[in-house]
């Protein structure tokens, strides 16, 4: 159970990052 909830996290960490460095990158476009 405790091994799901850290996968997860671990998952949403790298979704989260991902969507920074996206939104850094329009920014830095425009």
């Amino acid at each position: 159970m405790l091994k799901w909830f850290v996968i997860m996290v671990e998952n949403l960490k790298e979704k989260i990052q991902e969507l920074l460095n996206r939104s850094r990158f329009t920014a830095d476009r425009l």
